[in-house]
């Protein structure tokens, strides 16, 4: 049996196969997009993201060798965290003044998608 993790995995893979064909899928990682680009809504751009991304210690856009074996980067698994919270957010960059969080409003700017905290 399928952990909740494991299906939502599933799931979120399977929905983002049918909004953008299976073309920009790995054959031999079939949860995971070619490209970052790949795993972006309409209206963001690698560019939105791309400084936040790199600063950061995931190793979220590059892929990668683990023990001798190629892995592709961490944002472009279908079920990426940092995919979704780009996502999200990622619009708000380019209209900061459309961000309501818990009722405040009046941003003027979306800063960062990822700070590491010290």
């Amino acid at each position: 049996m399928k952990s909740l993790a494991q299906h939502a995995k599933t799931e979120i893979t399977k929905r983002l196969r049918e909004l953008k064909g299976g073309a920009i899928f790995r054959p031999q990682r079939p949860e995971y997009v070619f490209a970052p680009k790949d795993n972006l809504i309409e209206g963001v751009t690698v560019a939105d993201l791309e400084t936040d991304l790199v600063q950061a210690d995931g190793n979220e856009l590059l892929d990668y060798t683990r023990k001798g074996v190629p892995m592709p980067a961490k944002f472009c698994a279908a079920y990426s965290s940092s995919a979704l919270a780009v996502n999200t957010f990622g619009p708000l960059k380019h209209a900061p003044t459309e961000l309501c969080v818990a009722g405040l409003r009046g941003f003027h700017a979306v800063a960062h998608f990822r700070k590491e905290m010290p």
